[in-house]
């Protein structure tokens, strides 16, 4: 999607609004800003705008606009000048992360909290994807589409491949999610890896796979868009494609551009927008962790249990 050298607002049409500043106080829903992991595959940076797209046609009236946390612009702190340039006020931020670890809980907020001293605004950060009963189904709906008619999910092993954290939640979160997977698509066997950062890796993994009884190995990257990772991880099945042939490897392919993703974007940005006091009535309220308030003298206040 082409923007300028700062941000591009997206309207429910999927046009840009140029100058915000008749809506940009009061009574008015706070703007949407979705911030992207940052990829500098062009099929990755694709898969994000079309989710804002998604997004904002699910919020008319509420200006919804994207940046990115790395590799590519606009940055985050590009993004919220903006916002305040255009007579922003209140803002909120929805990291486009399966997870909460580093970027979610130490990066983007230190970063709204330089924006709020320097720029005036008042930034609510809802929370990431998570193990959302909605992704959850969309994450068996993949497994289903990689199946041939009729399989026999007894003879089928699951490995289920992850970008990989530091942070130990991450990594528990993400063998929550298998868990909670394999309620709806059983199978004969089911193992978690990782392609960065934590173990196990995917390599390794992928040896002891291959010595399974199972013949029908379905390998599922659970990666929102196909970027860097998802290319390196189609290249390992490759891989053990040529050399394992008693065997049938399956790729299935990542989460994507699925109405399921921007639902969850939508439920969590009126989470964040109640517990702020101005969501509509029947919004869900957040949790604690889902608030963070930027005052302009920096200070960053939770609110109340």
């Amino acid at each position: 999607m082409p923007t300028d050298s700062l941000f591009q607002y997206i309207s429910p049409r999927g046009k840009a609004h140029e100058g915000e500043r008749a809506n940009a106080a009061g009574g008015a829903t706070p703007c949407l800003l979705m911030v992207g992991h940052g990829t500098p595959n062009p099929c990755g940076q694709q898969g994000f705008w079309t989710t804002v797209r998604q997004v904002a046609q699910r919020l008319p009236g509420t200006p919804v606009a994207g940046c990115f946390l790395e590799r590519v612009a606009p940055d985050l702190e590009s993004a919220l000048a903006a916002l305040a340039h255009r007579g922003r006020e209140r803002v909120v931020l929805a990291p486009l992360l399966l997870f909460a670890a580093g970027h979610q809980q130490r990066d983007i907020p230190a970063i709204t909290q330089d924006a709020g001293t320097r720029l005036g605004l008042h930034v609510l950060q809802s929370d990431v994807l998570g193990c959302h009963d909605r992704l959850v189904e969309l994450s068996a709906r993949r497994f289903r589409e990689a199946l041939s008619p009729g399989a026999d999910l007894e003879d089928v092993l699951l490995l289920m491949v992850g970008r990989g954290s530091r942070e130990p939640a991450a990594t528990a979160a993400m063998r929550q999610f298998l868990e909670r997977r394999l309620r709806h698509t059983p199978v004969g066997r089911a193992e978690v890896a990782f392609l960065a950062l934590t173990h196990p890796r995917v390599e390794d993994v992928l040896r002891d796979v291959a010595a399974a009884p199972q013949r029908h190995v379905v390998v599922q990257p659970h990666l929102l868009y196909r970027g860097v990772l998802w290319s390196r991880l189609a290249r390992l099945m490759r891989e053990q494609r040529a050399v394992r042939d008693r065997q049938r490897w399956t790729l299935a392919d990542c989460l994507g551009c699925d109405g399921a993703v921007a639902e969850v974007v939508v439920e969590r940005y009126w989470r964040a927008v109640r517990r702020d006091g101005s969501g509509p009535p029947r919004a869900i309220a957040a949790p604690p962790s889902d608030r963070i308030r930027v005052s302009l003298a920096g200070r960053v206040g939770w609110p109340a249990k």
